[in-house]
């Protein structure tokens, strides 16, 4: 009992250590892993400087991490340096007043322009004041002016859209013209009808309110109304009313104006929706014709935006760079130490393991076999398209080519995505924004007849079927590896899976 207490006890130290050790560790275990794949990737190259150096361990680290230096960080540091100062460009250029003219020219080239948008919103606007008036029960003196004012409005409007300026009733006619498509000339006929029975019912209320004025002594009415009231009394018993009704003639009127403005937005809405070539076409195009008021909001509040970005962005950055280069000494100097003292570092992680020694040492094949062969074989994928797809950049006349190079290196080594993510999105900028259609359909071929199908050639032969990794758990590996330990999650991410994979290979061999 005792020794099984002391047993518990020690096992109990042990997992207490290795978490505070992890804790300790968490900070370096990047820069850590990333010395023991360049001690993997460059091994054969640590082997010829121990031939050339006749075994002295010492100086073939140093020469290792030297040539390391110069042929990975130093090219590496100057591409980030030359993307980043293009960045920092692009990011000079996107002003508010700029990104608005871009997006207006995007607009214009997406053919979401509306025609005289400036007159039709202009109809818009007095149409909902008649309407107002209409709701609040002005009388037909104050209401008329209104309507004239939309009248004159919707005139203006049909001479710069080159629409009808007559009224036409819309009619649907026979069973056969039911279906018939109908213009927007028709549509815009039928607002201008809807228009003049505004001002006709307008007009009716007038008149009826001038007859119905009592008459004061000193004007006696003409014998003409005198008549004409006679045989309007004549008519009436059909038109009577109890003690209690409204008068109907007068609730007729009432709900005729409030009937006739009501079509008349219909009438509006309808015609709006087939110039605009439908409701979904007509919510995007007003979407993308914003008025004076509204674009001058948008500057504003992209400023705002633009600002705050520019202000976290500079911290993350300055963040970001003191973080990379405190990892990048660890990893130079974890490299010197692995290519020194790696086998005795080896041997001691196996004397404190509780596997067999075989299964270590097949543990350890297959990490530096398989984990040489996807690095390689990514980076080289990655390389190759960044490369390629920069060439295709520089000849379609492109800004920021380096820029855009880096971008297309780092989404290359994410699966499915690929280079795609780039070279697609400069394609559809060279189409729409700058409007060089040659261009843009270029590097659109170009794009995936060649720098996406590289890919395809280079893992292959890298690989020799040493990784096969379902696509959708190699995307997974690599958004999780980015999630979890940034962007050189990338590398891990895959790099973890693969050796779960071997590890459960030989559990199921047992």
């Amino acid at each position: 009992m005792s020794r099984y207490f002391n047993f518990l006890v020690l096992v109990a130290v042990i997992v207490l250590l290795a978490v505070m050790f992890y804790r300790v560790m968490a900070t370096f275990l990047v820069p850590l892993f990333m010395a023991v794949l360049l001690v993997v990737i460059f091994r054969p190259l640590h082997v010829w400087f121990l031939k050339l150096c006749k075994d002295r361990a010492k100086t073939a680290a140093l020469l290792t991490t030297s040539a390391i230096l110069l042929l990975v960080l130093a090219p590496l540091t100057l591409l980030f340096v030359l993307a980043a100062n293009e960045g920092q460009t692009a990011l000079r250029r996107f002003t508010p007043e700029t990104m608005v003219a871009q997006g207006l020219r995007l607009r214009d080239s997406l053919k979401l322009t509306i025609p005289a948008v400036e007159e039709m919103r202009d109809v818009e606007s007095h149409l909902i004041d008649v309407s107002n008036q209409v709701a609040s029960m002005q009388g037909p003196d104050e209401l008329s002016p209104h309507i004239k004012t939309l009248w004159n409005s919707s005139q203006r409007f049909a001479d710069v859209a080159r629409l009808p300026k007559e009224a036409a009733e819309l009619k649907l006619g026979s069973a056969l013209n039911v279906f018939a498509s109908t213009t927007k000339e028709e549509y815009w006929s039928q607002f201008l009808f809807e228009i003049e029975q505004l001002r006709d019912t307008a007009q009716r209320m007038k008149e009826n309110e001038s007859v119905d004025t009592p008459l004061t002594p000193e004007s006696s009415p003409p014998d003409e109304i005198t008549v004409d009231n006679s045989n309007a009394a004549e008519t009436t018993p059909t038109s009577t009313t109890t003690e209690g009704e409204d008068h109907p003639e007068a609730k007729v009127e009432d709900v005729s104006i409030e009937q006739v403005s009501r079509d008349s937005i219909r009438a509006f809405d309808s015609f709006r929706s087939n110039y605009c070539g439908g409701k979904s076409w007509t919510w995007l195009k007003l979407m993308a014709n914003p008025t004076p008021e509204e674009v001058e909001k948008y500057q504003k509040s992209t400023a705002l935006f633009l600002r705050e970005q520019l202000l976290s962005l500079g911290g993350a950055t300055t963040a970001f760079l003191g973080r990379l280069i405190f990892g990048i000494v660890i990893m130079i100097i974890s490299l010197y130490f692995f290519l020194l003292d790696g086998p005795k570092m080896i041997e001691g992680l196996k004397h404190l393991s509780p596997l067999d020694e075989e299964h270590e040492q097949e543990l350890i094949y297959e990490f530096d076999r398989v984990s040489r062969a996807v690095v390689v074989a990514t980076l080289l994928a990655a390389l190759a398209q960044g490369a390629l797809a920069g060439i295709g950049f520089y000849f379609a006349g492109l800004d920021n080519v380096f820029l855009l190079t880096m971008l297309t290196v780092c989404f290359a080594m994410v699966p499915f995505f690929g280079a795609a993510a780039i070279w697609v999105p400069a394609s559809l900028w060279l189409y729409f924004i700058e409007n060089r259609m040659g261009a843009a359909i270029g590097l659109a071929i170009y794009g995936s007849a060649v720098v996406s199908m590289v890919d395809n050639f280079i893992k292959p032969y890298v690989l020799h079927g040493q990784s096969n990794i379902h696509p959708l758990v190699a995307l997974l590996s690599v958004l999780g590896g980015v999630t979890a330990l940034g962007p050189i999650g990338i590398l891990i991410g895959p790099m973890i899976v693969v050796f779960l994979q071997t590890v459960l290979n030989i559990l199921q061999r047992e």
